[in-house]
């Protein structure tokens, strides 16, 4: 049976993650520093927010991503950011 662990909303696991365990939306974990690396960036699951601005540039027709260091539009159920560039809708 595959590893499986169950993370709130923003990632943060309700459990120690299992050694193979894919980990939050894929992302890869850092035992060192406690954050989650999401190919372009890092990610703090506890405050919900990527320590570097969003490499993508800000769509000034729309004010949902001015905030360039948030992880999927601070609405976790609804996107996911599975490269730290751009929140996509989850199915």
């Amino acid at each position: 049976m595959p590893a499986r662990t169950l993370y709130e909303p923003f990632g943060a696991p309700l459990a120690t993650p299992r050694e193979g365990a894919p980990k939050y939306t894929g992302h890869q974990y850092d035992l060192g520093t406690g954050l989650s690396y999401a190919q372009q960036r890092y990610y703090d699951h506890q405050l919900g927010v990527f320590y570097s601005p969003d490499p993508m540039a800000v769509d000034t027709h729309s004010a949902i991503n001015f905030n360039r260091y948030a992880y999927a539009n601070n609405s976790p159920y609804r996107f996911v950011d599975p490269d730290g560039r751009s929140a996509i809708v989850t199915e």
